[in-house]
Order: C-alpha cells, then sequence, then structure tokens
C-alpha cells in the first residue's frame, strides 16, 4: 500500500515500525493506531488549553470541533521482516475557526509538537518530565501517555519510532519506574465500603535513639474515616542493586494526597513520586531513592548537584 496525500509537508512525518512476535496482523495494526488517535486527540486538547489557561465556554467549543477534526493519515504502510512499517503525517485543514487563528499552521505545529513530545528520546530525562508534568495536569498526562503505556507492556509487541524511516529507536524503555509513575500516575481507588473502627498516625513527640533525636509517631482511634493513610514514610535503610545503605539519621518523607494521587517527597533529596496506592507509591520512592544513590556511587569526584551533596552527607559508604 502506498499513498502520498499533499496533506502533510515533505519530511514533517512520523515513522513506526511494529514487530509482534506472532507476525503482523490486522489486530496489531489496529492496537498501535488506536493508540496513536487516542494520543494525539488528548494531547491536542491538552495543548490548547494549557495556551488558553481561561478557556471561556466559545473556544472550548471550538477547541473540541478542531481537535476531532484532526486526523492522522497513513502515508506508507509496508509488510518487511515479519513486522510493519508506516509513516503517518497530519491532515489538511477541513473547517473554519474564528477564535482560533491560523488553524492550518496550527494543525502542524501541534503534530510536530506532538512527535517531539510524545515520542521524544529524552522522555526518559526527569527535567523533561517535571516540565511535562508542570505543563499537563495528571489526568491530562494519563490521557495523552497511557495509550502508549499499555501498549508497550504487550510482551508480544516491539515498537519503534524516528523522523526518519533510517533511524528508528525502541519506544519506551523504562529503566526507572518511578519516573514512569510520576509521568503517567494512575487514580487512586477509594474504597466505598463502609468501615467501623479507623486509626491515625500522629506525632507525639520526638525520641532519641543511636541515630539522634526522630519523630515519634502513635497509632490512636479517631472518630471519622480518614479516607487515606498520610503518615510520613520513614526509612533508615536503603537497597540499590542487591546493596544495602544506611542513613546516619532517619529520612522522613511526608506523603498526602493531591488530585486523588498518592504522592511520596523528600524535598531535601528533590525526590517526589506519585501512584495509584501508599504501597505503590512507597515502591515508587524506594526506586527513586536507589536510583539516586547509584547515581552517586558512579561519581568520582565530589558531586556538584544539591541533592547528590545531600545525599553523600547521610548516607553511610563504606
Amino acid at each position: 500500500m502506498h499513498q502520498q496525500p499533499a496533506s502533510t509537508p515533505p519530511g514533517n512525518l512520523l515513522y513506526l515500525r511494529i514487530e509482534p512476535d506472532t507476525g503482523p496482523d490486522t489486530k496489531v495494526l489496529a492496537w498501535v493506531l488506536s493508540a496513536l488517535n487516542l494520543s494525539f486527540h488528548s494531547f491536542i486538547l491538552a495543548e490548547l488549553y494549557f495556551r488558553n489557561s481561561e478557556v471561556k465556554a466559545s473556544i472550548k467549543k471550538e477547541i473540541n470541533v478542531f481537535a476531532a477534526e484532526c486526523s492522522l493519515p497513513i502515508h506508507d504502510l509496508k509488510l518487511v521482516d515479519q513486522g510493519l512499517t508506516l509513516s503517518v503525517g497530519i491532515n489538511a485543514l477541513n473547517g473554519q475557526y474564528r477564535l482560533l487563528k491560523n488553524a492550518a499552521l496550527l494543525k502542524e505545529e501541534l503534530f510536530t509538537l506532538f512527535v517531539d513530545t510524545v515520542f521524544s528520546p529524552e522522555i526518559f530525562n526527569p527535567d523533561v518530565i517535571r516540565k511535562l508534568s508542570a505543563r499537563y495536569n495528571a489526568k491530562q498526562r494519563i490521557e495523552i501517555f497511557k495509550p502508549f503505556a499499555d501498549l508497550t507492556e504487550r510482551p508480544q509487541l516491539h515498537l519503534y519510532f524516528g523522523k526518519a524511516a533510517s533511524s528508528l529507536h525502541l519506544f519506551w524503555q523504562w529503566a526507572d519506574l518511578s519516573l514512569k509513575s510520576s509521568l503517567v500516575p494512575e487514580a487512586v481507588k477509594l474504597t466505598k465500603e463502609p468501615v467501623e473502627t479507623y486509626y491515625q498516625y500522629i506525632k507525639t513527640g520526638e525520641e532519641n535513639d543511636l541515630f539522634g533525636k526522630r519523630p515519634k509517631y502513635e497509632k490512636v482511634l479517631i472518630k471519622e474515616n480518614p479516607k487515606h493513610d498520610l503518615y510520613p514514610y520513614q526509612l533508615q535503610k536503603a537497597v540499590a542493586k542487591g546493596k544495602k545503605y544506611t542513613f546516619n539519621r532517619q529520612l522522613s518523607a511526608t506523603v498526602f494526597v493531591k488530585n486523588n494521587f498518592y504522592e511520596i517527597s523528600l524535598p531535601e533529596l528533590l525526590l517526589s513520586v506519585k501512584h495509584e496506592t501508599r504501597s505503590g507509591a512507597e515502591k515508587a520512592f524506594d526506586a527513586a531513592l536507589a536510583a539516586l544513590i547509584l547515581q552517586l556511587e558512579k561519581t568520582d569526584r565530589q558531586p556538584e548537584k544539591a541533592n547528590l551533596i545531600k545525599l553523600k552527607s547521610i548516607l553511610n559508604i563504606s
């Protein structure tokens, strides 16, 4: 199948290669195209809402119509080496818009930005994820990235991408799952079943031990359902690549729920993770802390980053 519509300028294309373990079929192609369309549509809405922070009813309606009208025509679809290759671009402008200026150019700009964002090799960079988190809220990030997060979790499918057919990269291989959790947080599932007895951990003072003073918490009976376990997440040791590490004082990370997501934060080490459950957030935090320890271990000289300097001062390294 070979098609060359005039809707997308040459070079402004996204190239994909799909390699299913069982050989290409229509089901696998449908998975990829469905993820692509869902992600692109959500990206358009999130980006235009960001640019129009005070979205009024009139422009919101126009944005929704514009997003629905944007589609990704297939430019080239081939069967190669037990897989499929294809390229997609943005379709030509069909409607007219009163509030969205230069809609034709806007379409091309949004497609380019979508490719540079969702299909960026730098998506694994913590700084990039922080910028995306500041630009798009958790719900928007889920709608943009989760279609591909779900797709790449299928063990029988490998997806490659690039801006040129001759240079394709394996898509979304997460070495640090805490980064993925920050980019695509899962909604907290709250139980609706009534509970008769409720407890909460409260700070009752300080106590002395071998590591000095530390906050003291007690489990107490309370009258109302707290809904979330918000007591601090405290650590005296950590494990990174099977090696045990201890700290010269107890770390106490704050736990809170924001927009229905558990978040564990330790500002002194610039660590912050989110997850659908408290236990999941704790695992993500442990993974992020382990990654930071390994980063410090690889540093031959005095670290320059503030969080690594702080970590070195509290970590017992033999």
